[in-house]
């Protein structure tokens, strides 16, 4: 059994080099303990092994993602069967037809990974036996199976959370085994040394822009495990942003008093061995002396600015931030009036963030806190921002300006190139520039019974949002009861073959459409066209009628 252990793990199966690394870590005999190194490192690099693509962006050798998921008398759903890319997936559907459901039943299940990185044998959100389990359900319980992978050695990663009905004849239990296991690698190894860890985070409807600060000390938003609090409740929290960007400014301003303050302290010492008549070290005390005024200098303009670690993650905030919040190009702390202000230069003012629309404060939560997460939990990386993880977006249009909503999409994705987004919407902006493989809207199975989730009929991405409303999301592009709508079929139809000109109907329709939408607007250019497509038609007619007379 040993020897079939030891071939799964060379042949790169994580969990066989685990247990591997377990049992040599445990046996008593020293010589032994060598191999739990050897085991370790193949967990290690398993882990953490991954390299720059030919486009520059890093990639994780081995990266962890949901492939499917079976939802089971769960909610509304009496059986679910969903299907998700490995980097974007978008869930589309009208109200009430249970979006929120699949990315809740997501989260739920990723709590689970969370817990027991956590904590050994943690526990993660359990099924709440009201809300949860579909009324009228014949099996008397709920599942939500899911099948993850993890890289080449885990392909088949499988979990169910399970609940019964109240007062069921026989409890079904949970089998979560396979999350605690992979979860425990995660705890055991960064243990040991640190590695770069997944972010799992889900941003609900009901997300909102935090006023209230939180007792936490500044200490706390610095643990790196901090960015599994609340990361999954569907809130986010900028408010644990500000301290931690706070902290970061904080600390850096410590260390660069510190650094002065040895600075002094070195050139007080060589000034007392010049007046104690040690000559030798006058070059010294004037190098000194330099250094001292260069650091005042930069520490004056720059203010109380970061160490190295600080200063790039700053930075690297502000690019995220800048780079996917289109109106807001600078993002900083501002001490001047004594307090620690956050500001930001939105559209060219300078403001708090207190002063943003509500809109733009809920999409820059979003953002803050998602960046604040990743760049936790990968200290390893140079750009943490290419960390992967799975990160869930509930109506990502929500608040979003339709310029935005065109962006927001390949924004994400380029900024954070490794994660698996599984996302809601009911835009047909977004959509357009998301491929149809991410896509999938509801639908019914060919008997016409349970639901499903499939690919749309066309290609979303470039396609016209007209179209989009049309072929996917079953809307007409224009609101059918609405009487002006339909000026422009009205007037098509009041056309009179053989006759040039308008009558007194086609006349008053193509008035009310000029008066209504405008000169310039397409519908008064449409009605133009159909009347100089009329009379060519008629000058076709005629033409062809003189033809035949002569013949």
């Amino acid at each position: 059994m040993t020897k079939q252990i030891e071939r799964n793990a060379r042949g790169g199966n994580l969990l066989s080099a685990f247990e591997l690394f377990r049992q040599a870590s445990n046996d008593s005999m020293p010589e032994h303990h060598d191999n739990a190194e050897e085991w370790f490192e193949l967990c290690w690099k398993y882990l953490q092994n991954g390299g720059d693509t030919r486009d520059g962006v890093y990639r994780p050798e081995n990266n962890f993602c949901l492939r499917s998921m079976i939802l089971t008398d769960f909610r509304r759903f009496s059986h679910l069967p969903v299907r998700f890319e490995e980097d974007l997936t978008i869930i589309i559907g009208s109200n009430g037809q249970g979006k929120s459901s699949i990315l809740s039943a997501i989260a739920k299940t990723l709590s689970w990974f969370t817990a027991s990185i956590l904590k050994e044998d943690g526990s993660g959100q359990r099924l709440n036996e009201f809300s949860d389990i579909r009324n009228g359900s014949e099996n008397q319980f709920t599942d939500i199976s899911s099948h993850f992978s993890f890289g080449k050695g885990l392909k088949n990663i499988q979990l169910r959370l399970s609940r019964s009905v109240p007062g069921a004849a026989q409890k079904r239990d949970s089998e979560i085994k396979s999350a605690k296991e992979i979860a425990d690698i995660w705890r055991v190894v960064n243990n040991k040394f640190t590695i770069n860890l997944p972010v799992f985070a889900f941003y609900g409807v009901e997300r909102s822009y935090s006023f209230t600060k939180s007792r936490t000390k500044f200490e706390k938003r610095e643990d790196r495990f901090d960015a599994y609090t609340h990361a999954l409740t569907g809130a986010g929290r900028f408010d644990h942003f500000s301290e931690w960007f706070i902290s970061l400014h904080k600390i850096s301003g410590a260390q660069k008093i510190a650094d002065l303050h040895q600075l002094q302290e070195q050139v007080s010492y060589l000034e007392k061995a010049v007046i104690t008549g040690i000559s030798a070290v006058k070059p010294l005390l004037q190098e000194a002396q330099e250094k001292l005024k260069a650091a005042l200098t930069e520490y004056e303009a720059k203010g109380s600015n970061d160490t190295l670690s600080a200063e790039i993650k700053m930075g690297i905030v502000s690019d995220a931030i800048t780079s996917i919040v289109p109106s807001i190009s600078r993002i900083w702390v501002d001490t001047s009036t004594g307090s620690d202000i956050i500001r930001v230069i939105n559209d060219q003012l300078n403001v708090t963030v207190d002063q943003l629309s509500d809109g733009q404060r809920v999409f820059l939560g979003l953002i803050a806190d998602l960046t604040r997460r990743i760049i936790m939990l990968n200290p390893l990386l140079s750009n943490p921002l290419a960390g992967q993880g799975i990160v869930l977006i509930d109506e990502i249009e929500l608040h979003l300006h339709p310029k935005w909503q065109q962006e927001v999409i390949p924004n994400l994705r380029s900024v954070f190139p490794n994660i698996q987004f599984i996302i809601s919407t009911h835009s047909p902006i977004v959509l357009s520039t998301a491929d149809r493989r991410c896509v999938r809207e509801f639908t019914t199975n060919l008997a016409g019974e349970d639901q499903i989730l499939d690919m749309p009929s066309i290609q979303t991405k470039g396609s016209e949002n007209s179209e989009i409303l049309e072929q996917v999301m079953n809307v007409f592009s224009s609101p059918q009861n609405i009487a002006e709508t339909h000026l422009l079929s009205e007037f098509e139809a009041s056309l009179t073959a053989d006759e040039d000109n308008l009558s007194q109907d086609s006349q008053d329709l193509y008035n009310k459409i000029q008066s209504h939408f405008g000169l310039q607007s397409s519908q008064k250019h449409k009605a133009d066209s159909l009347m100089r497509l009329n009379k060519l038609k008629n000058k076709i007619r005629r033409s062809k009628s003189e033809g035949k007379n002569q013949g």
